[in-house]
Formats: structure tokens, C-alpha cells, sequence
């Protein structure tokens, strides 16, 4: 990697490899490092799919217009393995929004919970378990141990959600919660704990009912529903493209 070098004017990066084992996390490590030091400026949005993108600005406190193009295109080489090595070597301490549009396992998750800056959350049909179970880290009703630090709500700073292609009736967790009783327990709990959301969006949805969304009101300041499927019928096969 000593030889690559990245313009500081550089606008728009795309990086395409062919498929990384395990054994590539050093190289990756040192691309994430000429990624940050070679390209002027903060990482404010991440989006992760089949590729991963990465928007910078030089200015941290504000974020640039959404529809602009990446600065950083990394494409078609990540197993879990090289996904976290690469993600781990960003600086993303002034991350503000992030984009999952594939499956994360927990130790992704819990690097993004950890973020302070976070603020805007946009999933895809993700696994539903694993998110629930961050969004309620740190926000346990026990009583404090005096030896022990307590422990930081994840997505501490987050104020917007929004959720794209998620079946509102599925079923969530072991115990046979369906979606809307999971996040309904976890917006309560946030809220109790200090670390409220203000702005919900759903996108694509199926199951919403009135009633649910009521329900959610009373927890967050701005819910808003595009009703995509409220007048649709689909069939079984498209049923199974959600969670």
C-alpha cells in the first residue's frame, strides 16, 4: 500500500478487488488508513451493502446534501472477517449516518453502538434479534453496582430511524414478540433510560396498522409512514422478501 497515493482533491474513489480471505486484514487495514489520511476531510455517512461507501467532508459539524456521490467506493471483496478488520481501521468518530442494507453480526453492531456522533439510521431488512438486542444495551432497570462504570446506551446520540422492508407482524425474538412489540419495549426503555429517539420513519412496511402507529407516537416526536402497502396485496413469494 506505500505506493498508493490519493489526490487530497480527490471527489469521488472507486476501489474494486477481487474476493479478500482473512489473511488480506492487514492490507485492508493499511487502505482504510490511506483512506483516511490521503482524502481530505471526516467520514459523515457510511452505507454498507454489497459494497461499502464512504461520504467525507472537510467540515464535521455539517453534512454535505445526501445526493451526492460517494468519495469512496470499496466493492465486492467483504467476508465478516475483512468487513470488521476494514471498518474497525476507519475513523469514524464523527460518523452521522450510516446505511445497512446486508446483514451485520454483533461485533458490527456493536462498533457502530459505540459511535458518539451517530444520529441517522436508515436498515434495511436486517436482523431484527440482533438490533433489538444493542438498542437496549445500557438501559437496564437494575440497580447501579457502586464497582462497576454503567454502561453507555448504544446509539447514544441517535434521533432518527428509519426502517425499510419490515414486516410489522413477523415474529422477532425467542419469546415470540413480533416486531412492533420489540421496538414498541425498546423505544420505552431508551426513553426511560434518557436516550430517547425523535424521528421514526417507515418505508416499505407491511403490517402497520393505526394502532401501532399511535402507540408509537407517544413515544417519539415525528413518526411518519409512507403507506406504501396499506392499499397492496401481495402475494406469498413477496411475503418472504421481509422481516
Amino acid at each position: 500500500m506505500d505506493h498508493v497515493i490519493f489526490s487530497r482533491n480527490a471527489r469521488e474513489i472507486t476501489i474494486v478487488f477481487q474476493t479478500l480471505k482473512e489473511s488480506s486484514s492487514p492490507f485492508l487495514r493499511s487502505l482504510a488508513q490511506k483512506i483516511d489520511n490521503g482524502i481530505e476531510g471526516s467520514i459523515w455517512k457510511l452505507k454498507l451493502d454489497e459494497k461499502t461507501l464512504c461520504w467525507k467532508s472537510p467540515d464535521a459539524q455539517t453534512m454535505p446534501s445526501t445526493q451526492l456521490p460517494p468519495t469512496i467506493g470499496v466493492g465486492d471483496f467483504m467476508s465478516h472477517e475483512t468487513s470488521v478488520a476494514f471498518l474497525r481501521s476507519l475513523r469514524l468518530d464523527q460518523l452521522r449516518a450510516l446505511e445497512v442494507n446486508r446483514f451485520i453480526d454483533k461485533e458490527e453492531w456493536s462498533l457502530f453502538g459505540d459511535l458518539p456522533c451517530l444520529t441517522d439510521l436508515r436498515l434495511v431488512k436486517n436482523a431484527l434479534g440482533l438490533l433489538f438486542f444493542f438498542f437496549l444495551r445500557g438501559t437496564a432497570n437494575v440497580a447501579p453496582d457502586p464497582d462497576t462504570p454503567p454502561l453507555r446506551p448504544a446509539f447514544a446520540a441517535l434521533q432518527k430511524l428509519t426502517i425499510v422492508r419490515w414486516n410489522f407482524k413477523a415474529i422477532a425474538d425467542k419469546k415470540n414478540r413480533s416486531v412492533i412489540q420489540c421496538l414498541e419495549h425498546c423505544l420505552k426503555r431508551r426513553k426511560k433510560a434518557g436516550a430517547p429517539l425523535h424521528h421514526l420513519r417507515l418505508e416499505h412496511c407491511r403490517g402497520v396498522e393505526q394502532d401501532y402507529l399511535a402507540r408509537l407516537r407517544k413515544l417519539i416526536e415525528q413518526v411518519d409512514w409512507d403507506e406504501y402497502y396499506r392499499y397492496v396485496r401481495t402475494s406469498e413469494s413477496e411475503d418472504s422478501d421481509y422481516y
